[in-house]
């Protein structure tokens, strides 16, 4: 998080644009609500250099409150900021906790007037939030073939796309296909 981006939220929340001040109170409490804070500010700190977030009465630099925090603060202020139609992500499931996972993509599609297209590993929270779902097939090891997910035929093929070969190297050597 720089000093840009600090700016940049300064603006955004404390600025002259009444509609800004509000969207910059959504992505509070849309933050509050995913970790289930009972109460969260963010505010530029004094030298303008970093975030000062006050986490249920309790003050902390952004420094203090670790990556994960951080990066929900950057994807979702800067979709607020930049009001897209569509956001493009991928694998917004990576580095968080699978109870995160949905609730993370449904907060960030809820600052597209369009929608969100993403890219996953994980079948579950695609069937779980996506309208509708593709797979993507190496034909020749060259060519891709984009085609529903329903029409996938070849899960054994389709499961070494998703490369569940690498979890063997970790003593992965049965999976389990669950509806």
């Amino acid at each position: 998080v720089g000093v840009a981006f600090v700016q940049a939220w300064r603006n955004f929340k404390m600025g002259t644009m009444n509609k800004d001040n509000e969207d910059a109170y959504k992505v509070i409490k849309d933050i509050e609500h995913i970790f289930d804070f009972s109460n969260l500010d963010i505010n530029p700190s004094a030298s303008v250099d970093t975030l000062k977030l006050l986490i249920n009465g309790k003050s902390y630099f952004l420094s203090e409150v670790g990556s994960g925090i951080s990066q929900f603060i950057l994807v979702l202020a800067n979709a607020a900021m930049k009001k897209p139609s569509y956001i493009l992500i991928d694998e917004p499931e990576l580095n968080l906790h699978p109870s995160l996972q949905l609730d993370f993509l449904t907060t960030l599609g809820s600052y597209a007037s369009e929608g969100v297209l993403f890219a996953t590993h994980s079948i579950g929270l695609a069937r779980s939030s996506a309208n509708k779902i593709y797979s993507i097939h190496l034909i020749d090891g060259e060519k891709r073939k984009i085609s529903e997910f329903e029409a996938t035929q070849n899960l054994v093929e389709f499961l070494g796309e998703l490369n569940f070969s690498g979890y063997r190297e970790l003593g992965f050597d049965k999976i389990l296909l669950v509806e």
